[in-house]
């Protein structure tokens, strides 16, 4: 997604350092930096870091019923506080599922 402030678009750019990863992650780090101006025209770059980190490594297989919904489970149109798509938004979506269960 790109925001547009004041009429300039804001373009991400993605930097991998190091070799390119061949295997299993048991631990990624990940840090976040951007930058805005404040309401005083000082230039901010606050940064944010999450980990993900295996705790567990094991070849055993899952149990199945670990992939199954709870009973209580029910679909909703979105969450709390979320608000909804626009009427032609949800329009677009429900003729494309329909056009695509046609084929297939």
């Amino acid at each position: 997604m790109q925001a547009v402030v004041n009429g300039r678009t804001d373009t991400p750019v993605f930097t991998d350092v190091g070799p390119r990863e061949t295997g299993f992650p048991l631990l990624v780090t990940r840090i976040h930096r951007s930058n805005f101006r404040d309401a005083e025209g000082n230039m901010r770059t606050p940064t944010a870091e999450d980990r993900d980190q295996a705790t567990e490594f094991s070849e055993e297989p899952l149990a199945t019923d670990l992939f199954v919904p709870p009973g209580d489970f029910r679909r909703v149109p979105h969450l709390p506080g979320e608000t909804s798509l626009p009427f032609g938004v949800r329009m677009r979506h429900t003729l494309q599922r329909y056009w695509r269960g046609l084929f297939q």
